[in-house]
């Protein structure tokens, strides 16, 4: 299977697991605050929403699409058009989100199953075009987005997280490519281990090299020295929560082993998501 048509059927699972949680909340439930500041469960939801019916080609309220964003920022950033999104949609009920959320998914998928994802020219569905935002880079973004915002309801209902799945798989596989940038700023020569336990039980190794950039290694013994430079042991919750920045490096818990200096560096720079 192509890597786009595969990314096709992650988008798919990590909607439908998004969509259970979203259909499972209370009414009260969309008052609570997250882990996002500012954001309660209704913003979310309401961003959900709103990303995935512009990918659906969907029209969007007053004040929500790129065209109006643009007025203000000449050049907008999916920041910028996200937060157009979540205001557009304040005095939307419940109901209506999950609704509108419900529609936006369904007409994707339809929309998906009509065109070549295959095709490498092909250009994102929506206003998403408008941005110059390419179909495959598209279909990479949203199965993380869906994932991460769905852990933030499901902290802030006191549901555990989604650990397994193919939105988690998707997560964790971006994740370990980006370890390396975790090392950004360090001394040449500069070894940091990272052991992830729990069912995907991970150990990952990247190295600072003398053109300032670091590249995975094999942990330990293709590191050059000895020991490493600082080791960081996690649970699989932590690491995903640290990399998708939805907890803070000074409350997560980490057993370091080594250079603390490094080991907190790199812990602030673990985070790979806005």
């Amino acid at each position: 299977m192509s890597e786009a048509r595969q990314l096709v059927q992650t988008w798919d699972d990590a909607a439908r697991d998004a969509l259970e949680t979203v259909r499972g909340l209370e009414p009260a439930d969309f008052q609570r605050s997250t882990v996002l500041p500012g954001w309660q469960v209704h913003d979310v939801v309401a961003h959900l929403a709103h990303l995935e019916g512009v990918c659906a080609g969907f029209s969007q309220p007053l004040g929500g699409t790129v065209q109006e964003v643009s007025e203000e920022h000449p050049e907008p950033g999916i920041n910028d058009i996200a937060r157009a999104g979540v205001h557009a949609r304040r005095d939307r009920t419940p109901s209506d989100l999950v609704e509108e959320l419900e529609s936006a998914c369904a007409e994707r998928r339809a929309r998906l199953a009509q065109i070549d994802v295959d095709d490498p020219d092909a250009i994102a569905i929506g206003e998403f075009a408008a941005l110059g935002w390419p179909l495959l880079g598209l279909l990479r973004n949203r199965p993380t987005d869906l994932w991460v915002h769905e852990q933030e309801l499901r902290m802030a209902t006191g549901l555990p997280l989604r650990l397994t799945g193919s939105g988690a798989d998707h997560v964790a596989a971006v994740l370990q490519r980006a370890f390396p940038m975790a090392l950004r700023r360090l001394p040449a020569g500069t070894t940091v281990v990272l052991r992830v336990t729990g069912q995907r039980d991970l150990t990952l190794a990247a190295q600072m090299g003398e053109d300032g950039r670091a590249k995975g290694v094999e942990p330990p013994a293709s590191t050059g020295s000895s020991e490493p430079s600082a080791t960081l042991e996690m649970s699989e919750e932590t690491w995903l929560l640290l990399g998708s920045g939805r907890v803070a490096p000074e409350e997560a818990e980490v057993t370091v082993h080594g250079d603390d200096a490094v080991a907190r560096q790199v812990l602030r720079q673990l985070n790979v998501m806005p």
